[in-house]
């Protein structure tokens, strides 16, 4: 990966599991908000002290650039996207 810029950070999306303990299926539509931080921009490292591993919560309901490394999702968003660090 090339070197993340601005306030950017790339996450790449924990998946939702199909079904809950007790075998409720979920609906597919149903995207995940967590990830694990896997670049960050300089000024977005700055504001927010976000490191590659962290994990974290975005908003859900917004236009995301989604793209796929080594198959898996990942998000590019805006630093003012992420709620939280778990």
């Amino acid at each position: 990966m090339k070197k993340i810029l601005g306030e950017n950070v790339l996450v790449e999306v924990i998946k939702k599991k199909a079904k809950t303990k007790s075998g409720i299926a979920l609906p597919v539509r149903a995207k995940s908000n967590q990830g694990i931080v896997k670049g960050v921009g300089p000024e977005a490292e700055r504001r927010t002290r976000l490191k590659i591993g962290d994990r974290v919560i975005f908003k859900k309901y917004k236009e995301i650039n989604e793209i796929k490394v080594k198959s898996k999702p990942h998000y590019f968003l805006e630093v003012d996207d992420i709620l939280a660090k778990y």
